[in-house]
């Protein structure tokens, strides 16, 4: 019972989420599917989890973004003196000189607009440094 509570105030609090939801899913039901920022679709041919149409919109769009980044990010890998070693979700792992210059020159690299991804915000990304994995998420 609590959880309705919570999500009814959600949705009184913030009346957009509500309406681009249910627009998302209206989008998928009338065309059978429903595109990412770069065009990829994510289709419901019987109409059936027609819920998950914005969450497929958003998640599909944050996908495609690290990948156009990942990209930018091994073609210049000798620049940033990064070596890549793993993506695992929605970040980018690898090995890079300790010198700070390289740590700013990568968040400015992520944080450059490309034409692919057409956002009205900018794209902030946080770009933490380590001796291992753990000390990154401190």
């Amino acid at each position: 019972m609590r959880a309705f509570a919570i999500s009814k105030e959600y949705d009184e609090r913030f009346p957009e989420a509500q309406a681009l939801s249910k627009e998302a899913m209206r989008v998928a039901k009338t065309r059978g599917f429903v595109r990412t920022v770069m065009g990829r679709r994510r289709r419901y041919p019987t109409g059936e989890r027609l819920h998950s149409a914005l969450n497929a919109i958003i998640q599909g769009t944050a996908a495609e973004t690290l990948k156009v980044k990942l990209l930018e990010t091994h073609n210049n890998r000798k620049t940033l003196a990064i070596d890549l070693r793993a993506t695992v979700h929605d970040e980018l792992d690898g090995d890079q000189d300790p010198d700070p210059k390289y740590k700013q020159m990568f968040k400015d690299l992520l944080e450059e607009p490309d034409a692919r991804i057409p956002c009205k915000v900018p794209l902030l990304w946080d770009v933490e440094r380590g001796a291992n994995w753990r000390e990154t998420t401190a």
